[in-house]
């Protein structure tokens, strides 16, 4: 696991780019001062994972009673998760190239970075601005396991 997180100078540079890619591709969620209609339920000022949990989304409801418990409200906090979730999932790209052996090389592992994180059934989630977060913790524990 020590070795899996431990980045050489190409991989440190392809994170980059993957995070610089998201970036250019879907920065834009980071400056958007609205909400999705997703987003009003959360918009109460009682946080009941009881919701989640009876909609089958119990991972959810864990992510969000974490982040809830270091002081984070999900649907105030919009600008920051996305962000984490641009590092997170570039981080998943580096994995996948790790896997298949291909992040000696800098080019290549970048396209694959990029591709993975810039695929247009990965921008489909941040049309509902709170969900990135628990999608991109979700593929990492997917990943790592």
């Amino acid at each position: 696991m020590k070795k899996l997180f431990k980045l050489n100078k190409n991989e440190l540079l392809a994170l980059l780019v993957g995070v610089l890619g998201n970036l250019i591709a879907k920065g834009i969620i980071l400056f958007v001062p609205t909400y999705s209609i997703d987003d009003y339920k959360y918009l109460s000022t009682t946080h009941d994972t009881s919701f989640l949990v009876s909609q089958g989304r119990w991972g959810l409801a864990l992510v969000n009673q974490v982040l809830l418990s270091i002081g984070i409200r999900e649907v105030f906090s919009i600008t920051i998760l996305n962000f984490l979730s641009f590092f997170l999932m570039s981080l998943i790209g580096i994995i996948i190239c790790k896997m298949w052996k291909i992040s000696h090389n800098l080019l290549l592992s970048s396209f694959v970075i990029l591709l993975f994180t810039t695929f247009p059934y990965q921008a489909e989630i941040y049309t509902f601005r709170i969900a990135s977060s628990g999608f991109a913790f979700s593929m990492i524990l997917a990943f790592l396991s």
